[in-house]
């Protein structure tokens, strides 16, 4: 496998299966990978294809999403001609409490692959962001549908979809309001353009490629990625403001705990652990 992807001198605008498919890896299936010009949200219809049976690797593209979200179900702006719009279907053999590994997964899929396209590097803000120099560039959702019966997700009926959105530039009319001052795209932010093509295909790969080696080896996988987690976080050592945590409302972000929840130490010295709540920087 190519740790470097050359960059293609066609139309770095292209977004289809088409496109898409020279650059996939053996295995993985390229007749399982959808674009569509236009849907309402690719996590909305990979659930759908999911629930009718569609297998682990079914991938969702859309060029345009008119109701895409991220997590806690907030807008993510995902207009026409200007991101990476995707959503996976995985029936990993994961028990439960090691789920948030897959969004670490994604993560870091997502930045290994833009990384292979671009000289850039970019880092994660806890717990489903990705940043490159100081900007939001791409968001990470995901969806787990478990069955309890057997103690863990991807058995029956079970299944995780991983929805992705990367902003490979800002659009027709840039970026609105609300968001100009943290969003940010590759293109903006980069030398040398990024086809949408190869991006879908890098991170495909990679995502694929690391859901792999976590059923392979839980242990041993999920260490590693929590690993590369710390190396890339922008938050940690830093004073962070949070939201949906009763307890806590500031703090400095000190860690990573070994299923990748966030380790706060408030004013007073004590140490908490974050599972679900949002977080954002602020100045020492």
């Amino acid at each position: 496998m190519s740790t470097r992807e050359n960059i293609p001198r066609e139309n770095p605008d292209s977004l289809s299966a088409a496109g898409i498919a020279p650059h996939l890896w053996a295995g993985v299936d390229p007749a399982l990978v959808e674009v569509f010009p236009c849907l309402g949200s690719t996590n909305d219809l990979a659930k759908e294809k999911a629930l009718a049976g569609a297998p682990a690797g079914t991938v969702i593209i859309a060029d345009e999403q008119t109701k895409g979200r991220g997590r806690k179900n907030r807008t993510f702006f995902s207009p026409p001609a200007a991101g990476v719009y995707l959503s996976v279907i995985l029936r990993p053999r994961l028990r439960g409490e090691n789920a948030i590994w897959l969004t670490t997964a994604a993560a870091a899929a997502t930045a290994q692959a833009i990384e292979s396209l671009a000289d850039c590097r970019v880092e994660i803000k806890w717990v489903n962001d990705l940043y490159l120099a100081g900007k939001k560039i791409a968001g990470i959702s995901t969806e787990a549908v478990a069955d309890w019966e057997s103690g863990g997700i991807g058995f029956g009926m079970g299944f995780v979809v991983i929805g992705v959105g990367v902003n490979v530039k800002s659009g027709k009319d840039g970026f609105p309001a609300e968001l100009a001052d943290k969003a940010g795209a590759i293109g903006d932010l980069v030398a040398a353009p990024v086809s949408r093509d190869r991006l879908a295909a890098a991170m495909i790969n990679r995502l694929l490629a690391l859901t792999r080696e976590l059923e392979a080896d839980p242990a041993g996988r999920g260490a590693s990625l929590i690993a590369e987690a710390r190396q890339r976080s922008c938050v940690l050592g830093r004073r962070i403001l949070i939201e949906g945590d009763d307890r806590l409302t500031a703090g400095t972000a000190m860690d990573l705990d070994e299923l990748g929840f966030l380790v706060v130490e408030d004013e007073a010295g004590e140490r908490r652990v974050l599972r679900s709540a949002e977080v954002s920087l602020r100045l020492r």
